[in-house]
Parts: C-alpha cells; sequence; structure tokens
C-alpha cells in the first residue's frame, strides 16, 4: 500500500506529465510497485497453497520470496 501511495501522490502533485516521469525515476517508483505487486500475487498463492497443503507447489512462491529479499539487500 505505502508503494501505492506513492504513486498517487506523485501524480496528483505533478503539474505535468514530464514532471511525474521524473519523480517516478528518481525514486525508483515503477520498480517498487513491481516488487510490491509481485509480493501481494505471491503471498495470495502462499496462503492458499498452506491451506490445499499443496507443499510441492509452495516451493514456487517461496524462492519468490527469497530472490525479492535477497535482492532488497543489495
Amino acid at each position: 500500500m505505502k508503494q501505492k501511495k506513492a504513486l498517487f501522490y506523485a501524480i496528483s502533485n505533478s503539474k505535468s506529465l514530464d514532471e511525474f516521469g521524473k519523480k517516478v525515476e528518481k525514486d525508483n517508483l515503477y520498480v517498487k510497485n513491481a516488487v510490491a505487486l509481485v509480493k501481494d500475487q505471491e503471498n495470495a498463492w502462499r496462503k492458499l497453497l498452506e491451506e490445499l497443503k499443496e507443499f510441492v507447489r509452495l516451493k514456487a512462491p517461496q524462492k519468490i520470496f527469497e530472490i525479492i529479499d535477497l535482492s532488497n539487500q543489495t
């Protein structure tokens, strides 16, 4: 939700498309929003697969979270 708010404020506080584009690039908002979207989707899958006891298929969301967490540390 934090990333969506940041994008909303960038849009609403920009006087032009060019200004908005510069804010998005400066704050890396497009990447942050993409990561947040993937986290939301994989978290939903993880919860469903845990409920269904699909432990083999559960490895994919777990691996994705590992990769995202590693990339956020650098």
